[in-house]
């Protein structure tokens, strides 16, 4: 019980300071949000996107698996290397030229308002169920 009484409690922590933040009246622009306004140099760019790319199943999961299994765990992040470096030469300049901000608003550019919603709610749907899955097992494979 009093595990659940520090969540809510946590929850209505940061309920409370989001909405005083927003409530002071400053408008943020997606770009300003998302971009800091485009005014970051590149070592600032390379740790967020490490950062962005490093999740909790990673520090909860797959350290145990790699304990179990081997260095077979870390097929994952080399192979995601790769992604890392297409993004970095093909897609980045790309959305620089055209002013994207999220990939929502490069699939509603190219595909449509429809496709776009359906990537994101497949992606709410997706880390809900299949990365949060994964996270969950991880962390038990933990205690095995």
């Amino acid at each position: 019980m009093i595990d659940l009484l520090i969540v809510l409690f946590y929850f209505t922590v940061i309920m409370v300071v989001a909405l005083k933040g927003r409530a002071v009246g400053n408008s943020v622009t997606s770009e300003e949000y998302f971009l800091s306004n485009r005014n970051l140099r590149w070592p600032s760019v390379a740790f967020s996107t490490i950062a962005t790319n490093i999740q909790g199943y990673q520090f909860l999961g797959m350290m145990g698996s790699a304990y179990l299994y081997g260095l077979a765990q870390a097929s994952l992040e080399i192979n995601a290397v790769q992604g890392i470096l297409m993004a970095v030469f093909i897609f980045v300049p790309m959305y620089l030229s055209e002013k994207i901000i999220t990939i929502s608003q490069f699939i509603k550019k190219r595909l449509g308002s429809t496709v776009a919603l359906f990537y994101s709610g497949a992606n709410i749907i997706m880390f809900a169920t299949i990365t949060l899955g994964a996270a969950l097992f991880w962390g038990r494979s933990i205690g095995l």
